[in-house]
């Protein structure tokens, strides 16, 4: 018997299965490892803050940030006057502290250790008290629910994860990934509504101004509802309209003029 030899076949280095198939399995697995991998994080991160103290934040706090050596102004101290008063209602376990920002954006917002934001843009946006209250009511339920640790952490998950997906941050991977947190910052949003309307009844006696601010805001409300990280405005009324009436909550009186 002779051996004779033969050249293989021009076959033997080509892979039988589709490489685009490949290449989409290989995606969806990645996908699922992250998602699975930001959930568990997320889960892991939750849990710390349902067992982080608030004086534990507030040492926290003073490592992040430099307190605030000054005097209250006199629109600041007016702030303080109605968060100290609406903090008799939710009897919340810190010292919150208010300060104005110069920024025109409309905006307010909680910070670790029990300080509140409000920016000037807000101020000059607002009509009455009963408004100011709201905002103000909204920007304590982040404490109480401890929204304002959670985003933060959220925020520090999702860094990471830009990190490690590389600095476009419009990806696939990167837009998934924001697109949950924004539904998270949805609900968010949407019991904090609901908790500034029952500060509002606890210190007025009436949901008058619950809403009004963003009623207003609804003329300039030109972004897809899907993409914001705040709930729609129009939407927004509604839902407090609605848990209005669901409560039984007065709906009359009279709104009281800002004294600055």
């Amino acid at each position: 018997m002779h051996y004779k030899p033969q050249l293989p076949d021009e076959s033997v280095n080509v892979t039988s299965n589709n490489f685009f198939v490949e290449a989409f399995k290989l995606l969806v697995g990645l996908v699922v490892v992250l998602i699975l991998s930001y959930a568990l994080l997320m889960f892991v991160i939750g849990v710390g803050i349902d067992h982080l103290s608030i004086d534990h934040e507030k040492k926290i706090h003073k490592m992040l940030a430099q307190k605030i050596d000054r005097n209250q102004s006199k629109e600041e101290h007016y702030l303080q006057s109605i968060v100290d008063d609406l903090n008799r209602c939710a009897k919340l376990p810190y010292n919150l502290e208010v300060s104005i920002s110069s920024s025109s954006q409309v905006n307010a917002m909680a910070l670790i250790g029990g300080r509140i934001i409000v920016t000037q843009g807000m101020l000059d946006a607002i009509q009455n008290e009963n408004e100011l209250s709201f905002v103000l009511g909204h920007e304590m339920a982040h404490f109480k629910h401890r929204d304002h640790l959670k985003g933060m952490s959220s925020g520090i998950v999702l860094t990471l994860f830009s990190i490690f997906l590389g600095n476009n941050s419009s990806t696939i991977l990167n837009q998934l990934l924001e697109m949950e947190q924004m539904h998270y910052s949805k609900k968010q949003e949407s019991h904090a509504d609901r908790f500034g309307v029952d500060m509002l009844m606890c210190r007025y006696n009436t949901t008058v101004g619950s809403s009004d601010l963003f009623a207003r805001m609804t003329q300039e409300d030109q972004w897809s509802d899907f993409m914001l990280t705040h709930p729609n405005f129009s939407k927004r009324v509604k839902k407090i309209e609605n848990y209005i009436v669901q409560k039984g909550l007065n709906q009359k009186g009279e709104s009281v003029p800002l004294q600055f």
